[in-house]
């Protein structure tokens, strides 16, 4: 039986997979290293000067913070503090059947909206939950604040909630349902692609939203789920991030060419959905269907989307990784992959090793402003904020 801490994590893990990518099998079991080149593009460079990450993508402000982590928490939670909350709306939507039912979703508009000139629309997607996806990434995140200095608006759709397998009725847990998709096991009878694109026509016709600059962002499960809508929604977003997320590999993959900034954000140390070395992680036995995860690939299928030319370049800078094919290399639509090497490391049952003054935590988390945060696993780094580059990024994007 699944304990009470499994029924209510916010975070799904990975599986040890076999891919296309060179694969070094380091240990004997499931533990798995990675060694990514891809599979058809050069080595990347990696003698390249660290100062700047990139000519367009400065993350000095976020990389080199030289704060405490204590003094940059009480900076996040003054942030996530004065957030303004969300709206709730709702929406019909089909089901496979051909019946309608209604689902409802948050929405958050931006202060100053008068309706004059069309607004950026980010989409975020929560990760597995046992029931409080609503307001769930919205806490996390922080989001509304930066969407009210930026002026974009915020939506927040929720997964379904379900009875978790052989607990007799007493676990629940809240996952994204598509064919292809989803950490669980998938329920024929609807599919929340219909969902999403019921609720983003919903926000477009009662807001001014610009059509050409939606973005798309999801936390782990989500992030996974993110990959997924770019492929069934042909010609809808301009910009993609997935945060702590991954790839299973049967997702529906974009059509190549088109085109949409793309962002991962992994952690050396998330046991939840391992980047590298740990095999499957603590949560396959719930949810097999990680046993084929592989946070890395998604990065390749951004590329071959965005039909990227040349090399990708590798740039560290303050215990993160940045690999990047630019916006000149991809038409406009740059793929970043960054990985937060973290400053100390977490054992398998949580225990924190080497835990420094400023603590620099490389987890399964969304790292920077906003609550939440599983002790041991799930802990944020304040040196890092998801948030602030995604608000810095992702509405700028406009699709072609």
């Amino acid at each position: 039986m699944l304990s009470g801490a499994v029924l209510k994590s916010r975070f799904a893990p990975k599986g040890a997979a076999k891919y296309a990518l060179p694969l070094m099998i380091v240990g004997g079991g499931s533990r798995l290293g990675i060694e990514h080149f891809w599979e058809d593009s050069p080595k990347p460079q990696t003698d390249l000067p660290i100062p700047h990450l990139s000519s367009d993508f400065v993350l000095s402000d976020n990389l080199a913070n030289k704060k405490s982590a204590f003094e940059n928490k009480k900076e996040a939670d003054l942030q996530a503090a004065n957030a303004r909350p969300s709206e709730h709306w709702s929406v019909e939507t089909k089901l496979n059947s051909g019946d309608k039912e209604k689902r409802d979703y948050d929405i958050f508009i931006p202060k100053g909206y008068d309706g004059k000139n069309p607004l950026p629309a980010m989409v975020m997607l929560h990760g597995v939950t046992g029931g409080d996806g609503q307001g769930n990434l919205e806490r996390e995140s922080a989001m509304n604040a930066l969407a009210d200095e930026k002026q974009f608006v915020v939506i927040y759709p929720f997964a379904k909630i379900s009875a978790v397998p052989y607990t007799f009725g007493g676990g629940k847990i809240q996952d994204w349902n598509s064919p292809g998709a989803g950490l669980t096991r998938t329920d024929n009878s609807y599919d929340d692609v219909a969902y999403i694109d019921a609720v983003l026509k919903d926000a477009q016709a009662k807001l001014n939203i610009d059509k050409e600059r939606v973005s798309l962002a999801g936390f782990s499960s989500g992030g996974a789920f993110a990959t997924h809508l770019w492929g069934r929604m042909p010609g809808t977003f301009a910009a993609v991030a997935s945060v702590h997320g991954t790839s299973l590999g049967t997702e529906t993959s974009p059509q190549l060419g088109d085109k949409a900034a793309f962002f991962s954000f992994l952690s050396k140390h998330d046991y939840m959905l391992p980047a590298d070395g740990i095999g499957r992680g603590p949560m396959t036995m719930f949810m097999p269907r990680i046993a084929t995860s592989n946070p890395y690939r998604q990065f390749e299928i951004a590329r071959r989307t965005n039909l990227a030319t040349g090399t990708p370049t590798v740039r560290t800078a303050d215990g993160v990784t940045v690999t990047e094919f630019s916006a000149d290399q991809c038409g406009g639509f740059p793929v970043r992959q960054i990985v937060i090497d973290g400053g100390y490391k977490s054992g398998l049952l949580g225990t924190a090793i080497g835990y420094g003054k400023d603590g620099f935590p490389a987890k399964h988390a969304w790292d920077g402003a906003g609550k939440g945060g599983w002790p041991g696993i799930g802990e944020k780094n304040y040196r890092l904020s998801i948030s602030r580059i995604l608000a810095d990024e992702l509405p700028k994007y406009k699709k072609h």
